[in-house]
């Protein structure tokens, strides 16, 4: 999806997928006021908003939105570019640059969930191996002065200490 508006929020140009997204003819768009096309609301205050950050800061704007289409919410990356006069110190128009980033957006999104799913699992499993650790007090009564110094290097650990007696002999591993 691209468009160049001008400073004063006049359109200069819409490519093809403008109508795939919105379903306003090209037609009704190009030599309009952002005001005067039928644009969603949250499409038109984000146009808006970013015509007023690039004319205020005279650099690229880039921003996630989630873009109203007409075959459902699309998430899309969109670059504002600001494109200067012949003699590059007067801003002329903002090239908008858009690009559905909806699929790549899910496919993170199920990332993060199985991730916070395998670090549930990892935390669940410390969780047991501390408590099968054991008890120092118990040990203590056989042997006054030791200890145990237990520091995994990952979350869970692959050693699993051990303690049992059995009349006079001690088994520590």
């Amino acid at each position: 999806l691209i468009l160049r508006i001008g400073i004063n929020g006049q359109f200069f140009y819409a490519n093809p997928m403008v109508k795939t997204f919105t379903g306003i003819e090209i037609s009704d768009i190009i030599n309009k006021n952002l005001d005067d096309v039928a644009f969603e609301p949250t499409i038109k205050e984000f146009f808006s908003d970013a015509v007023k950050t690039v004319r205020s800061t005279n650099s690229k704007h880039d921003a996630e939105v989630t873009f109203p289409t007409t075959f459902g919410d699309r998430i899309m990356q969109v670059n504002a570019i600001p494109e200067f006069s012949d003699d590059n110190k007067e801003l002329e128009t903002i090239l908008f640059v858009s690009h559905d980033i909806t699929e790549q957006k899910l496919v993170e999104i199920e990332i993060q969930e199985k991730n916070k799913a395998v670090a549930e699992s990892i935390n669940y499993a410390r969780r047991i191996q501390t408590a099968i650790l054991p008890n120092t007090k118990f040990i203590q009564e056989f042997l006054p002065k030791s200890f145990i110094f237990y520091r995994p290097k990952d979350v869970v650990s692959g050693d699993f200490p051990w303690f049992f007696k059995k009349g006079d002999d001690l088994f520590i591993a």
